[in-house]
């Protein structure tokens, strides 16, 4: 997507076997990495440990809103992991 190497930039949480990235894409120099439809860096990453190590189950960059809400339903992630309330 980029054609270049890319860094990021944000905040990473992990809970026993899943980890999630929510930040931006950057260049080397740290400048932003944007979608050319939406003009966003914002970039959103889920792994999963599994028995090989991790693996990246979901990823979306550029996006406007917020998509992953289904995920907790859809992956089992911990909706408090991603920042959701927790359903009861």
């Amino acid at each position: 997507m980029a054609n270049q190497p890319v860094k990021f930039r944000g905040s990473l949480k992990e809970t026993g076997i899943w980890a999630f990235f929510l930040g931006q894409t950057v260049d080397e120099k740290g400048g932003l990495i944007t979608h050319p439809d939406s003009g966003s860096a914002d970039t959103c990453i889920l792994w999963k440990k599994e028995s090989k190590g991790w693996s990246m189950i979901d990823c979306n960059h550029g996006f406007t809103d917020v998509f992953y809400t289904d995920w907790p339903e859809r992956y089992g992630v911990p909706a408090a992991l991603i920042g959701l309330p927790i359903r009861k």
